[in-house]
């Protein structure tokens, strides 16, 4: 029971931190499109700059969950825990995003059908 507390403790490590590469892409489109979209505050005036630490950001929070995934036990320990923690790391995110965009969906289309 411990060990999957702790897998799933390392899974949640990897997963949250994944939330931030949404607002990091966000903020270079949003970078990117400057004259359509006016603001008071402008956290870089110089949009170059902007969209090279974003995609720095973006690149360093993504680099960061890949290496995450890779589990922390001994490979050479249970090869085959290792590969089975290594292969639901990777689909739990897909599954997650997948979900996000899956449930909007079905909510519309149950809006459409009980109007």
């Amino acid at each position: 029971m411990n060990e999957l507390f702790n897998w799933l403790l390392n899974l949640n490590s990897v997963v949250m931190p994944m939330r931030y590469l949404w607002v990091f892409l966000a903020y270079m489109l949003l970078n990117k499109h400057l004259k359509e979209f006016k603001s008071d505050y402008k956290f870089l005036k110089n949009p170059v700059a902007g969209r090279l630490v974003g995609a720095w950001c973006f690149l360093f929070t993504a680099f960061a969950c890949i290496l995450g995934m890779v589990p922390k036990t001994s490979y050479a320990s249970n090869p085959s825990s290792w590969l089975f923690q290594l292969t639901l790391n990777i689909l739990t995110p897909i599954i997650f995003v997948a979900l996000g965009m899956i449930l909007p969906m079905i909510a519309r289309r149950h809006r459409t059908k009980t109007a």
